[in-house]
């Protein structure tokens, strides 16, 4: 009896045992299956949050939409919300990237490309700082490219086939805001000889000539680096766009450039014979503009320093004049605008008609010493 009696306490013990045993285990299990559904809400709302654009960024696109007259974009799809963790699309324009470090989403590329877009490139593309790629090709877009878009990072840019004009403003290693012109990859020189010409270009230092800092030669292009001219050209400020336009009552040519202060600055000094063939504009032998030249240069391709007091002979008389050498009308009386006679060795006296008798003065200048 005392033996039954302690094998019956020994089992109750043990059930005992076990249904606590049980019971722990079972809340055991509870709090790892809350925390396995805690984690798992929280890893899908940090999904919800990595896989969306910056407010800024967002904004920034609507702005750029609405300045380039863009009405397709469905702004209520997210860009980032697609198959692919990485890279998605979005209306096949604007494609983003959510491999950046903490599984942030960023506009990397923007391909608007024969759309129809008119307007200026927009300036709020310099608020996507992580921008690496912009194609606008055949467009109408006009202007110049807008030198916010030097904080950005961006890699490769197209804008052919637009009415764009100016070179592309970038920045170097030490701040310098600079300007990158490209030429026409079928220069009549080579590449090695493009790199001495402008070697001895960039060596040239004058207050009054726009700095070439360098050039670059890679992948068969041909970019010239310039300093960068905040105002752009003497054209632009006086017949380019009203809201472009500076105060100034005088006239010059399209390579003049003007920095902040207002100081004029002539740009691709130099450059004549580097031109290619396309782009010249009597033949393959010279290259400049008619009417600037002067003869024996336009006829037989002779280049001497007297050519250039030649230019800018003309252009001194277009400021004296008021007038345009390459306007010419046969049906407007001239008068005696340019005629010339020689006076003194040397010496040329010019009688420039103002627009009557009273009006008439002479210049007295120098020519060739």
């Amino acid at each position: 009896m005392i033996l039954l009696y302690m094998s019956l306490v020994c089992i109750s013990i043990r059930r005992k045992e076990m249904t606590k045993a049980y019971h722990t285990v079972r809340s055991m299990f509870k709090i790892i299956l809350v925390f396995v559904i805690l984690a798992g809400l929280k890893q899908g709302f940090a999904k919800a949050q990595i896989r969306s654009l910056p407010p800024e960024e967002v904004s920034a696109l609507h702005e750029i939409a609405n300045q380039l007259g863009k009405k397709d974009w469905n702004f209520s799809v997210n860009p980032c919300d697609e198959n692919d963790p990485n890279i998605s699309n979005w209306n096949n324009s604007v494609i983003c990237n959510c491999s950046y470090p903490g599984g942030i989403c960023h506009v990397e590329s923007m391909f608007l490309t024969g759309q129809d877009l008119d307007g200026v490139l927009p300036k709020s593309l310099a608020k996507l700082p992580y921008i690496k790629q912009i194609d606008f090709t055949r467009n109408y877009l006009h202007g110049t490219i807008p030198r916010e878009w030097v904080s950005t990072k961006l890699e490769y840019l197209s804008v052919a086939v637009n009415g764009l004009s100016g070179p592309i403003p970038g920045v170097l290693l030490d701040g310098t805001i600079i300007a990158v012109k490209q030429l026409s990859s079928k220069s009549n020189q080579g590449s090695r000889e493009f790199v001495n010409e402008i070697g001895m270009i960039s060596g040239l230092r004058h207050p009054n000539l726009v700095r070439l800092h360098g050039c670059c030669t890679e992948r068969k292009q041909l970019l010239l680096v310039y300093e960068f001219m905040e105002n752009n050209s003497l054209a632009r400020a006086l017949f380019g766009p009203e809201k472009s336009r500076l105060d100034l009552d005088w006239a010059t040519r399209q390579n003049i450039c003007i920095d902040k202060d207002l100081e004029p600055k002539i740009s691709d000094f130099g450059l004549a014979k580097l031109d290619d063939e396309e782009n010249t504009h009597i033949s393959t032998r010279v290259a400049g503009t008619i009417g600037y030249m002067a003869p024996e240069y336009a006829l037989w391709g002779y280049l001497t320093d007297k050519a250039d007091v030649y230019s800018f002979g003309i252009v001194a008389l277009e400021i004296v004049a008021g007038k345009n050498n390459m306007k010419h009308r046969p049906n407007q009386n001239f008068g005696n605008q340019s005629e010339m006679d020689p006076v003194e060795q040397n010496r040329l006296l010019l009688e420039m008609d103002f627009g009557g008798e009273d009006d008439m003065n002479l210049v007295q200048c120098p020519l060739y010493e």
